[in-house]
């Protein structure tokens, strides 16, 4: 302080002792706002109806090329025919080429297209049975297609994902007059090919968790062995998992490094997660079931069927923060198909009519006001 006269010297140091209290005391409260951010950006949300919803049920949700795509037993989105898909671009919906018919229950992105899959025949393409692929111009067919099963009209396609190169299709199918291949098969680019012998009932979702392809569903063997509902393949054959699940694994998803099955259990409720050996139950049981999963700004959303049974207000829609279930807001009217993320906003789309008490019609985002 060489060049301050020393008669202001003392006031100097009062100046510097008020600023290093004030700075601790602003340090202090951006750290309790930082603690708190994730709070208070919660409560700025709440559910939005997404244009005019759907006039059907929607059941199948996905991101492509920057659209949110929905799929599901609806033919008109907003006035347009649409025959059981459309994309929406933010602002409004509109038809994907001339759609399909019937129902789509799933969703991939292979070779850079959209594959769709699910209960349909194309009047266009014979071969269009169960699963198609949008190149962003036309739809056309995956191989020759799957068979149904003897007592079925149509092949029923209810999961879809890519595995070592490969689109592995699950569902209630065969392919082929002679195959192996029941209720999953991979398509290698050119054509499709069995996975050991297959499961012997439906086979309702998959996931590769940890490099390993996981099968869930309503089957009780897996290729001749016995697997409850829950199975792995490991290169070459299918494997269990546990003990299984005492009922239906409607859906699979990784959260946190864990793998996690949802559907219903008499012991375990309606979320689990796999320890390494086991299967342990993810916060309070219920007897309704949790039909799909997504990870939502760190948190895991489950969806279904349950109506507060995991948690006061948790209507067919909740939020895991790694100790409890949460509400999101009133939650949602009737049943839940499918949740996703896009944007900022966490999507869930089924058969609700209702979100937060206000008409949305099968569709909603939860998020801020745009």
């Amino acid at each position: 302080m060489k060049h301050l006269p020393s008669n202001l010297q003392p006031i100097f140091l009062i100046f510097i002792f008020l600023g290093l209290i004030c700075s601790c005391s602003l340090k202090d409260e951006t750290s309790n706002l930082d603690a708190n951010d994730l709070s208070v950006e919660e409560n700025k949300m709440s559910w939005h109806p997404m244009g005019e919803g759907m006039g059907g049920d929607v059941i199948a949700l996905t991101v492509f090329d920057g659209k949110l795509i929905a799929g599901g037993a609806f033919v008109r989105v907003e006035g347009k025919i649409a025959n059981g898909l459309a994309q929406w671009d933010g602002s409004n919906w509109e038809p994907i080429g001339t759609g399909v018919f019937n129902v789509i229950q799933a969703f991939t992105t292979f070779e850079g297209d959209l594959i769709a899959g699910g209960w349909f025949n194309s009047e266009d393409i014979a071969m269009m049975a169960g699963i198609a692929r949008w190149n962003g111009d036309h739809w056309a067919s995956v191989g020759a297609g799957l068979t149904a099963t003897d007592d079925d009209a149509h092949p029923v396609i209810h999961s879809l994902t890519v595995y070592n190169g490969d689109l592995i299709a699950a569902g209630y199918f065969s392919v082929g007059e002679n195959t192996k291949a029941i209720n999953v098969a991979k398509f290698n680019g050119s054509e499709w090919e069995p996975m050991g012998t297959g499961m012997d009932y439906r086979v309702l979702d998959l996931i590769v968790y940890e490099g390993v392809l996981i099968a869930g569903g309503d089957f009780t063997t897996a290729d001749g062995k016995e697997a409850k509902r829950l199975a792995r393949w490991d290169g070459s054959s299918w494997q269990t998992m546990g003990t299984g699940m005492s009922q239906s694994v409607v859906t699979l998803t990784v959260y946190e490094g864990e793998l996690i099955a949802g559907g219903w259990d008499t012991q375990l409720g309606a979320v689990a997660r796999w320890n390494g050996t086991g299967w342990q139950s993810v916060g309070s049981g219920t007897r309704e079931y949790a039909n799909s999963f997504t990870t939502f700004n760190g948190d895991l959303i489950a969806a279904g069927d349950f109506s507060n049974s995991l948690g006061s207000g948790t209507n067919h829609i909740a939020r895991w923060d790694g100790n409890s279930w949460k509400t999101l807001g009133n939650g949602l009217s009737s049943s839940v198909r499918a949740v996703a993320v896009y944007g900022e906003d966490l999507i869930a789309a089924g058969t609700f009519e209702k979100a937060d008490g206000k008409i949305v019609n099968r569709i909603a985002r939860w998020g801020k006001e745009h």
